[in-house]
């Protein structure tokens, strides 16, 4: 931990992308908490107003507070995208894992399954799967999961295919440990490192792709507040109103950049090869 510590503060950009993901976190847990007000409650005679201190953000179309909304979204938006990053993690981690130690037949199988999901574009692929499914927070989580699996499943895949050719393996092997001890108890904690830095790499694009969903009307419902229905409520304002869009695309710009920075700090706190590279680039 003190040598996380010791990176972090070594390393400008991930420090900066851990105190954004951390205020972004600070802010998703305790203002809908700290605030009295409705995010959703309708106050028509409050519609259109510009920021003020009452509203920091002013409010939209139909007099709700729009810094209470941007507040909630962020909730929703890193709660679902922590889902899909997680499901993917498991799940993607477990098909690689046993494609690349089984080799053969399995690894053929899984992988076709894996290329042909990948062969989509994924945002395509996210749309054919929501259009079945329908729009709801649940096969949000669905979609996208299924959308970064075979991501995941390919980041595990490779490092299994090197790592159980190497000596400590067969040891293993020979002093009687099965497959599934060679598998979770010594080759896993091997390749751990690259799937952490593959797990920030999907939770940013799972944000951004969930508000492209909800975006395009098709993502969690209204009138729940995610960045991405507050892009789509904003857009029928964008020339005369810009701030109701403005804010929801800083908020979701400024949060995905700050990921992308903490993740290029833990790939170089975790890989030894980068931090060298990774801290002589920020000083």
């Amino acid at each position: 931990m003190k040598a996380m510590l010791r990176h972090l503060r070594s390393n400008r950009l991930a420090l900066v992308g851990a105190i954004i993901l951390l205020a972004v976190v600070l802010i998703a847990i305790f203002v809908p908490l700290l605030t009295s007000g409705d995010p959703n409650r309708i106050a028509m005679q409050l519609k259109n107003r510009l920021p003020s201190f009452d509203h920091p953000f002013g409010t939209d179309q139909f007099g709700r507070d729009l810094f209470l909304r941007v507040a909630l979204g962020s909730r929703l938006s890193l709660m679902i995208a922590l889902a899909i990053s997680t499901v993917a993690l498991v799940v993607g981690t477990l098909f690689g894992i046993v494609a690349g130690y089984a080799g053969g037949w399995v690894d053929a199988v899984l992988s076709r399954i894996m290329d042909s999901l990948m062969a989509f574009p994924s945002i395509l692929l996210a749309l054919g799967i929501m259009a079945m499914l329908g729009a709801s927070t649940e096969n949000v989580i669905v979609a996208l999961s299924l959308v970064y699996i075979p991501r995941m499943a390919r980041v595990a895949r490779a490092p299994v295919l090197a790592q159980k050719e190497l000596d400590y393996v067969d040891a293993a092997r020979s002093c009687g440990a099965s497959h599934m001890r060679v598998l979770f108890r010594h080759i896993l904690p091997n390749i751990v490192s690259s799937l952490i830095v593959q797990v920030t790499v999907i939770f940013a694009y799972a944000m951004v792709a969930e508000a492209t969903l909800g975006f395009l009307g098709i993502g969690v419902p209204p009138p729940a507040p995610t960045w991405g229905n507050l892009l789509a409520d904003g857009r029928r304002t964008l020339m005369t109103i810009p701030y109701q869009t403005v804010f929801p695309a800083i908020a979701l710009g400024i949060t995905v950049l700050g990921i992308n920075f903490f993740g290029d700090g833990l790939r170089d706190l975790l890989d030894p090869r980068m931090r060298g590279s990774g801290t002589a680039a920020v000083e």
